[in-house]
């Protein structure tokens, strides 16, 4: 599916602060919720039942269980006691300058074919949208890429409670804060691929305003980016049965960020 086109009242490059979506939605649709098997616990159910049912007017988030190891055979990286997804733990600070550019140098010097993140404690932690870096949108600063992805849930028409979101102490309360307006989320959030455009509009956001981001995700190459949250089957891998649509929306961040690269910051409109 080919990716609809995001507009800009900010610089021509797709980097500025203006956030509007042109309306290609009317042949677009979000293909449907992936399902995954169910089992007893679901010790990271907060973000993955945030992203199942997240549109205006939907039924109650389904929860979605984990089922053992992955296909890989690799046990997930959360045991049945955690009870807080670590997607959306906060950093006290950003990923150190110095093991940042450790982990550029060892990419440099080997690409894997596939690079997995999903917990602080993890390496590339700073591809996760709860990494403490700030996004700047429309000369307002959000603590992260998930406060301001979950505050677009409300953007323009419910600018109050978009406040609150961004004001959330974490990104897990940013989530939480959202979940209590549901439905006050924009009509089509999710049916209409709407999500799908913030999040790459925001990941652009990031990785544009943080040049030592840019250069690390840069330097992945072309290795396949994976958001192995264990019970997310949307945005993540879903223990190996999830669509991993956050990894997918970095791949087309990243080919952004070379399209800008080799045509210049003022060539135009950049399609994510």
């Amino acid at each position: 599916m080919a990716a609809p086109q995001l507009a800009s009242n900010g610089a021509d490059d797709g980097t500025g602060s203006g956030f509007w979506l042109k309306n290609p939605f009317a042949k677009m649709r979000a293909p449907r919720r992936a399902s995954a098997p169910l089992v007893d616990n679901d010790p990271a159910g907060l973000h993955a039942e945030e992203h199942v049912d997240d549109d205006a007017g939907a039924a109650p988030p389904r929860t979605l269980k984990l089922n053992g190891p992955s296909r890989s055979g690799r046990e997930t990286p959360l045991s049945a006691s955690v009870q807080a997804s670590p997607l959306l733990q906060p950093q006290d600070q950003p990923l150190g300058a110095s093991q940042l550019e450790e982990e550029i140098e060892e990419l440099q010097d080997e690409v894997p074919s596939k690079i997995e993140f999903f917990a602080p404690s993890q390496p590339y932690y700073w591809l996760s949208n709860a990494a403490a870096y700030e996004v700047v949108l429309d000369g307002i600063k959000y603590p992260t890429a998930e406060h301001c992805f979950q505050s677009l849930k409300f953007l323009p028409h419910r600018p109050e409670v978009a406040r609150k979101v961004r004001k959330a102490s974490t990104p897990s309360e940013a989530v939480r804060t959202a979940r209590k307006h549901t439905a006050d989320v924009q009509r089509g959030w999710r049916r209409d691929g709407l999500n799908l455009v913030a999040m790459r509009r925001v990941m652009l956001l990031k990785f544009s305003q943080h040049s030592d981001l840019r250069k690390a995700l840069l330097s992945t190459g072309e290795a396949q980016l994976v958001n192995a949250a264990p019970t997310d089957v949307f945005w993540g891998n879903g223990g190996g049965r999830g669509r991993n649509e956050f990894g997918k929306a970095l791949v087309g961040v990243r080919e952004a960020l070379r399209s800008i690269d080799r045509l210049g910051a003022g060539s135009g409109a950049i399609t994510v």
